[in-house]
């Protein structure tokens, strides 16, 4: 004789009873979606973070689904949509919408993938806080239409545009603070050593002949300009800074700019 064996036919029956609450709490949130039309939804925001060249963090976020409650148009349970059977599927404003109960099995990286890349709007109800104490149909009523905690969207048909949205934002902060960082950074060039004590005295009358025919004395505005990035400028000489000689061979009369030999940037020759 055969004997018929069920899936639960051999289970303790503490099992039996979790099994049972499990299935009692997922048919009751399911017809109370069907005779309510409606659910309370939480809001999803999406953020990105990133940083400039000098390491600052900056961040951008956009919300793609406010909280609130959703009032659909239709709604039906345990129907065909695909691959997929979801546990509620409901119908708002021509928008597609995907309730899935969750009381001890949830939706796994594989289906949430699939949503997701069918640009679906998945929404998770966490139910399982419930099964140590089986609620009445009217407290599991309130908690469904009423409170925003333990669900969240697991795929949004706006997120994608959304989240473009907001990496170009990102990004154009980014710029923003990298062109701020440039303008106040200040080029540091090499500077000869400073002359030993006593040669030199910031007192000391300097001319420079202009009828001079061994050299020329030219001077950078650039190095003149940014003189005052250096520590102490106030007690180097001109000729420290941005001063400078060179040759009548290195500067000719036909000459019409020189290299400067501090910052390399082209002095013009008078």
């Amino acid at each position: 004789m055969n004997a018929h064996h069920f899936a639960h036919a051999h289970a303790k029956d503490s099992d039996l009873c979790e099994y049972g609450t499990e299935t009692a709490i997922h048919l009751m949130a399911k017809q109370i979606l069907c005779e309510e039309k409606g659910i309370f939804a939480p809001a999803s925001l999406i953020e990105k973070k990133d940083v400039d060249d000098r390491g600052n963090s900056h961040t951008a976020s956009r919300v793609a689904h406010n909280k609130g409650s959703l009032v659909f148009d239709e709604v039906v349970s345990e129907t065909s949509f695909g691959a997929a059977i979801p546990d509620i599927l409901a119908t708002m404003g021509g928008k597609q919408f995907i309730i899935e109960i969750a009381v001890t099995h949830f939706c796994g990286k594989d289906k949430i993938s699939a949503f997701r890349e069918e640009h679906c709007n998945v929404l998770e109800v966490d139910l399982r806080s419930f099964t140590k104490n089986l609620p009445t149909k009217e407290e599991l009523r309130s908690y469904l239409m009423e409170e925003e905690a333990t669900r969240e969207w697991l795929s949004l048909k706006s997120y994608g545009d959304v989240e473009n949205q907001v990496e170009k934002e990102l990004q154009e902060k980014i710029a923003a603070a990298n062109l701020r960082n440039k303008a106040k950074t200040v080029t540091r060039v090499e500077r000869p050593q400073p002359q030993p004590p006593g040669i030199y005295q910031r007192s000391e009358l300097i001319t420079y002949s202009k009828v001079d025919t061994k050299r020329r004395w030219l001077a950078c505005s650039s190095c003149k300009e940014n003189q005052k990035a250096y520590p102490d400028w106030q007690d180097h000489l001109p000729e420290e800074v941005f001063l400078f000689s060179c040759s009548w061979e290195e500067a000719p009369w036909e000459a019409t700019s020189v290299p400067c030999p501090f910052c390399n940037s082209p002095v013009i020759v008078k």
